[in-house]
């Protein structure tokens, strides 16, 4: 199967997460681009000076952004300095890339080191001033585990671990230096954790993960500095994080990836399971407080960052040693959490790193919890449908959806039911506005009758093709609803079977998805990218296919025939054959003859259906065109977004063009959508985030 990039990077999701997400204090220009929607990001590891932790160091990564063909995500170092009141990129000498490890020098506090998405280290030895290196790499057997954990010896500095991928490195003479700790330890292992004995440093733990192809899981042990290595228990499971009592050092707890949470009391020798009132089974963040070791803190997580899981969300707390816990859910950060820290000279300060929507503290050892993302990355929420009876209503799309009551003044995830990060396309009920649809990359289409706070499966069954047993389809890159008919639902996607051969199919529910046809659109490409249907007349439908161009139909979706001609091929596809590359098409909402695609090309308009094609290009020129957007009031208004050359307007229906970048700090345009009650207000959807054109 062929997907895009631009599915494989959309990315996630909350359980009941009602997060008040305020957007930046930027003020709106006018004529001028300015950054939308809240701050925040994906929190990969968390660290606090032990002497001033009024200071912190956070790994960011881009939200929208995977692992993908051995490249990893996109991210960046931030630190404050004020408790997290501010934050700012401390990125100089780093690469544009992931953090996966920050450890702090506890006797030289301005030395740091940091581990990245690929295995190897970098330094600074003033605070994140500037940084140094690459150091040492660990083995790259396993990239995506990266750098899991950089330790300081406790008592002496000099002395340094790194542990990732299957390997554990050590320098003893502060970084100058490594050489592999392996013995004892089989090749088929993942290094997830690192603990230290901060008594006698010579005793260190690692948890090992079962990440792929990694056998080998459980605790680890040594006592000789990393020479040597003994297993240590919990072989059936995977630990993911360690946490170790610093006044009785051989109670130790695991955080693990489907078992909860785990104690021993004896260094490792037994272990215990440590869930009651527990509701959670994947455990990635674990926290003590170091003035009251029996009070933990456990953050709950899962596996591809689903958000939704049952049972289990937000924070988790134990005064009594683990031995019973109780949920920390009530306010506004149940997220999935990513990191933990504890304020180590006013323990009651606790701060929490979380998937998407940034970072949480708490004054008051958890009941109460306020994001504090000012100076870091916007979410990238994009606003892809409005309620139209209550016009403050909007839903957005970033890492899951998105819902504003104000207007867009601020942004609460409403995920409870969605089992994916991956959203593709969402669409609103215009005449029963409660009732929503999403098509998932993985998932395919769920619904919300109630204005999104819960959603529900709708399942689509598969085509039937020749040797082929029919097959749900779970990629859904489309929805649109027929205006005059909402329960009318179009689903555009492909099977999740390699085995099925490049066709593309368009699924249409006349009863608002409790069932559904399915009709074959064509035989060459299976990337659709849009359906649209004439405002004037229902039964006519149009869909984007990217490889094999533009597609119409007449009696409402049941037979397609290609509209291209005047379309010219491209040479530039990812096919080996050259294609017609179309991503995008608009309608003429009082003209629907009226037509205009967008492709690598420029912008081709056609005034008879599709029947015919010509380029409007005039000031396009060499550019690629992703996305169209024509004003529903003044419908020879019409904006493209292109890859490189940013947003350009046309006041006569694509006769000429002119550019509209003012504030656009980012010029590749994937997605343009225009307020439909307010249309001068216009947002862009790019490779740096989302801006709003407020005109």
């Amino acid at each position: 199967m062929r997907h895009t990039t631009a599915m494989m990077i959309r990315v996630t999701l909350t359980l009941v997460l009602v997060i008040s997400l305020m957007r930046p204090p930027a003020v709106e220009a006018q004529n001028a681009w300015t950054s939308y929607g809240p701050e925040g990001g994906t929190v990969t590891v968390l660290a606090i000076d032990p002497r001033t932790p009024t200071t912190l160091y956070a790994g960011i990564k881009d939200s929208r952004s995977q692992w993908s063909e051995g490249i990893p995500p996109s991210g960046k170092l931030f630190k404050t300095t004020d408790g997290g009141r501010s934050w700012r990129a401390a990125n100089t000498g780093l690469p544009n890339t992931e953090i996966t490890a920050i450890s702090i020098n506890p006797h030289t506090p301005t030395t740091i080191y940091v581990g990245v998405a690929g295995g190897q280290t970098f330094k600074s030895i003033d605070g994140g001033g500037t940084w140094s290196g690459p150091g040492v790499t660990v083995s790259g057997v396993y990239p995506a585990l990266s750098i899991a954990r950089v330790a300081f010896d406790p008592q002496t500095q000099t002395t340094i671990y790194a542990a990732g991928g299957n390997s554990i490195v050590k320098s003893t003479d502060g970084g100058s230096t490594w050489r592999t700790l392996s013995t004892g330890l089989s090749d088929d292992v993942g290094v997830s954790s690192i603990a230290i004995d901060p008594k006698t440093p010579t005793t260190l733990y690692v948890g090992l993960s079962s990440f792929r192809p990694a056998q080998t899981r459980g605790v680890f042990k040594s006592t000789d500095g990393g020479e040597t290595w003994r297993s240590a228990g919990l072989a059936d499971a995977a630990v993911v994080v360690l946490a170790i009592d610093p006044q009785t050092p051989t109670t130790l707890y695991a955080g693990t990836d489907g078992n909860s949470v785990f104690k021993s009391t004896d260094g490792g020798d037994t272990w215990r399971p440590s869930r009651e009132g527990l509701s959670i089974e994947n455990v990635y963040a674990l926290a003590i407080d170091p003035q009251k070791p029996r009070t933990l803190y456990a953050g709950f997580a899962s596996t591809w960052g689903l958000h939704g899981a049952p049972g289990g969300h937000g924070v988790f707390k134990s005064t009594d040693g683990a031995t019973t816990w109780h949920a920390l859910d009530t306010d506004l950060a149940n997220s999935i959490v990513t990191a933990l820290v504890v304020d180590t000279l006013t323990p009651s300060t606790i701060y929490m790193g979380t998937e998407v929507t940034g970072i949480f503290k708490s004054s008051e050892g958890g009941d109460r919890w306020h994001a504090i993302n000012t100076g870091l990355p916007s979410l990238g929420i994009l606003p892809v449908a409005f309620d139209p009876q209550k016009p403050n209503i909007i839903y957005g799309r970033a890492a899951g959806v998105f819902k504003s009551t104000d207007g867009g003044g601020t942004w609460r995830a409403v995920n409870t039911g969605l089992p994916t990060i991956f959203i593709n396309d969402l669409a609103v009920d215009p005449r029963t506005p409660t009732t929503l649809y999403v098509g998932t990359y993985g998932s395919g289409v769920l619904k919300s009758t109630d204005g999104a706070a819960s959603w529900h499966a709708v399942s689509i069954p598969g085509p039937v093709q020749p040797g082929v047993t029919r097959l749900p389809i779970r990629y859904i890159t489309v929805l649109t609803l027929d205006p005059q008919t909402p329960t009318t639902v179009y689903a555009g996607g492909e099977s999740s079977s390699d085995n099925i051969v490049s066709t593309s199919y368009v699924f249409k529910s006349t009863d608002g998805g409790e069932s559904w046809q399915s009709f074959k659109i064509s035989d060459t490409g299976a990337t659709l990218r849009k359906v649209r249907i004439d405002p004037q007349s229902a039964s006519t439908l149009y869909a984007v296919n990217i490889e094999a161009g533009i597609f119409k139909s007449t009696d409402g979706g049941e037979n397609w025939r290609p509209i291209i001609k005047g379309l010219p091929l491209e040479e530039n596809c990812y096919l080996p054959t050259p294609c017609l590359y179309v991503h995008d098409l608009a309608v003429d909402p009082r003209t629907p003859t009226t037509l205009y695609a967008a492709k690598f090309a420029g912008v081709f308009k056609s005034t008879d259906g599709g029947a015919n094609w010509s380029p409007i290009i005039g000031g396009l020129t060499n550019l690629k065109v992703f996305a169209l957007a024509i004003d529903p009031k003044t419908p020879t208004t019409i904006y493209a977004g292109t890859n490189g050359g940013g947003v350009f307007k046309s006041t006569n229906g694509g006769g000429t063009w002119t550019p509209l970048n003012s504030g656009l700090i980012n010029l590749s345009v994937g997605r343009l959508l225009i307020d439909p009650l307010n249309p001068s207000t216009l947002y862009a959807g790019t490779g740096g985030g989302v801006f709003v054109l407020r005109q």
